[in-house]
């Protein structure tokens, strides 16, 4: 868990710990977690709507997991905006 910390944070290990033992409640993960989606965010957003096709949505998913959850706020999203 130190290292996940260290390395998408650019620290040391030994801070990494120093800063969890001063993080209780772990909000260090909390922020790991949304680094994550946000890098599966821009690589989605990268990849632009037009011209996705299957094969390329499949490699894209392999690389950022992420990209299913990003693809679906993106869908719900839009649903809400032709609601309202």
């Amino acid at each position: 868990m130190v290292a996940v910390v260290a390395k998408e944070f650019g620290v040391l290990p030994t801070q990494a710990a120093r800063d969890l033992d001063r993080d209780p409640d772990r909000l260090s993960f909390d922020c790991v977690g949304l680094l994550r989606y946000a890098e599966a965010k821009r690589a989605y957003d990268l990849a632009g709507i037009e011209g996705r096709d299957q094969e390329y949505m499949r490699k894209l998913k392999r690389a950022w997991p992420l990209v299913d959850d990003v693809e679906d706020n993106e869908f719900g999203i839009l649903k809400e905006k032709r609601k309202g």
